[in-house]
């Protein structure tokens, strides 16, 4: 995980079974970026899941994650900037440094993201979120040479023709590959 969180490479692969630590890793990634960064001049970090319940999990994991630092969060974005506290809805953490972070469902094309410029984007799940999605948003990353992030167990529906697929098989990728046999949090009998 702490490869994974301090890494500068433009392209990461988490190929991970269930429960191995994928999702808390990419929300401490984030947190990591929002307090050690400087990006308030653009759209921020992107975290992508399937659906809404996924991304707002992923969202108060952040938030945990900058709460543990002294972050104090409050949900009103002119008490945020009167007080010095982030700002934070069910969808969005606004630093009191101006980084911020989306974490929105995927949808079926990813079309209602297009117009934003992000400076990375962290695809949850990233095989079970719908195809279309990847050419909507990848195009997104390229005002700030952003980061791709893709993390997912594998989808018996998806095969070998998804985007997972191609990005565990990419050679432009820093791969990590962790089953959850080997997650000692997992009992063995499991």
């Amino acid at each position: 995980q702490r490869e994974v969180i301090l890494s500068q490479r433009k392209f990461l692969v988490l190929n991970c079974g269930r429960k191995v630590g994928k999702t808390t890793a990419i929300s401490a990634r984030a947190a990591y970026r929002m307090l050690n960064e400087n990006f308030a001049l653009t759209d921020g970090i992107l975290i992508l899941s399937k659906g809404q319940r996924q991304a707002k999990e992923i969202l108060m994991t952040v938030k945990t994650f900058l709460h543990k630092t002294g972050i104090a969060f409050v949900r009103d974005r002119v008490d945020a900037s009167a007080k010095g506290c982030a700002y934070s809805s069910t969808t969005e953490i606004v630093m009191p440094n101006g980084n911020r972070l989306l974490a929105l469902p995927a949808g079926y094309t990813g079309d209602n993201l297009r117009p934003y410029s992000f400076i990375e984007i962290d695809f949850d799940e990233d095989d079970f979120i719908a195809e279309d999605v990847h050419p909507a948003t990848e195009a997104c990353l390229a005002v700030y040479d952003g980061t791709k992030l893709v993390a997912s167990t594998w989808n018996r529906e998806t095969g070998r023709h998804g985007n997972f697929y191609k990005a565990v098989h990419s050679t432009e990728a820093k791969h990590w590959t962790i089953p959850t046999r080997l997650c000692a949090r997992v009992p063995k009998e499991w």
